[in-house]
């Protein structure tokens, strides 16, 4: 008979071999990523905002100063995020960690603006690093896995000021990064602490202009209002915000996309969140795909008053679905490969076909011709025998 209290143990044992790796080492620097599956979910029919067609990662934290300063771009130090930021320097920061160089990444340079986006760009390890668009952003914030939530906790209960969360002047500056609760998709201070620019600008349009950028999350000294899903902060603009008391602060978090061929890697990262996920929310954790003992490894992991405090949120699905849903897009991945490849093929044998009819059809023409031009000759020579 299987233990499940053991199983339990095995199970946590998986998630932390699955999590390994979730840091990155760019250019000197540790920055921490949590992955975002669930491709292709469904966009949230309230705001309109969160559907992301692939897989891909989230820095858990805003960038630090620490982490800024190594850019050479500016910056002083510590672990409280870099804020005052300008858009287009943010842009360049992104550029920076998927190159080496400012210049070189998903935005074109000129005289300090970024003039163009191109998310193809991939570096030596098949990585892109950038500002989150808004969708990305959203569905990393508000996902449930199932649906959306109306803060970034998982519920729609505000975070308690100045103990989950840094907003409405409690704690009078911005936190170090990670202070606080850990949100619903394994992020810290996506609600409060300070905004965040986002790549997409007003109206989702493809303008590049610095003037009318997009920022999300809250800060430390606005109301908890613009915490909420449903708000959203437009053309504040590119010019460095001081902190005077009317501005607020404003920095980034980063995104990481992987190539295309690459992002089933990511797979067992979202598996093992899910396993996360369920563990915090005991109620569902019967439906693991393994059999843990139930009771046991919850009650070591939440108190029946935490688990009461979140009761209200949304659930997510079953670990079946996850896996169900896992194997129908790589299924559709190979497909859609198969299906170019046949293409490929198939355009190759028709242009050899129509090539060989057009030769043969020269071959014939050029014997017809000879022939025609023999025979005329034939007969010329025999009526210059015959009129001798």
């Amino acid at each position: 008979m299987v233990d499940n209290r053991n199983m339990g143990f095995v199970l946590v044992a998986f998630m932390l071999v699955a999590w390994t790796g979730r840091a990155d080492d760019i250019n000197g620097i540790t920055m921490d990523f949590v992955p975002i599956g669930s491709a292709g979910n469904a966009v949230d029919s309230t705001t309109g905002y969160g559907s992301v067609g692939y897989d891909y990662r989230i820095g858990a934290t805003e960038v630090t100063r620490d982490q800024f300063a190594a850019s050479g771009l500016g910056g002083g130090s510590g672990d409280s995020p870099e804020a005052d930021m300008v858009w287009h320097i943010a842009a360049q920061y992104a550029n920076w960690l998927t190159s080496g160089d400012v210049l070189l990444g998903a935005y074109t340079i000129f005289a300090g603006k970024v003039t163009a986006i191109n998310r193809a760009y991939r570096n030596g390890n098949g990585q892109l690093y950038a500002l989150p668009t808004e969708d990305e952003w959203y569905k990393a914030a508000y996902f449930t896995g199932s649906g959306y939530s109306d803060y970034a906790n998982g519920t729609s209960l505000l975070p308690v000021a100045g103990t989950d969360a840094n907003y409405e002047d409690t704690g009078g500056a911005p936190w170090a990064v990670g202070d606080g609760a850990l949100e619903q998709n394994d992020t810290f201070n996506m609600m409060g602490n300070v905004l965040e620019w986002l790549e997409t600008s007003v109206g989702r349009d493809s303008t590049v202009d610095g003037s009318d950028m997009v920022l999300r999350g809250g800060a430390y000294n606005l109301p908890g209002n613009r915490l909420f899903r449903g708000y959203r902060i437009d053309g504040i603009g590119e010019d460095t915000l001081t902190n005077n008391g009317s501005d607020v602060s404003v920095g980034m978090r980063i995104v990481s996309i992987p190539e295309p061929g690459t992002i089933s890697l990511m797979s067992l990262s979202t598996i093992s969140l899910f396993f996360t996920r369920t563990l915090r929310r005991r109620k569902l954790l019967g439906k693991s795909l393994l059999p843990v003992d139930r009771e046991h490894l919850c009650d070591t992991y939440c108190t029946r008053e935490e688990w009461d405090a979140t009761y209200s949120e949304v659930d997510i699905p079953d670990g079946l679905v996850i896996a169900a849903q896992l194997i129908q897009a790589k299924v559709l991945d190979v497909w859609a490969k198969i299906y170019a490849a046949y293409k490929i093929v198939d355009q190759k044998f028709w242009n050899y076909m129509v090539v060989s009819h057009e030769c043969r059809t020269a071959r014939k023409k050029a014997f017809r011709s000879t022939l025609k031009r023999k025979a005329l000759s034939g007969f010329d020579a025999f009526l210059a025998v015959i009129m001798k």
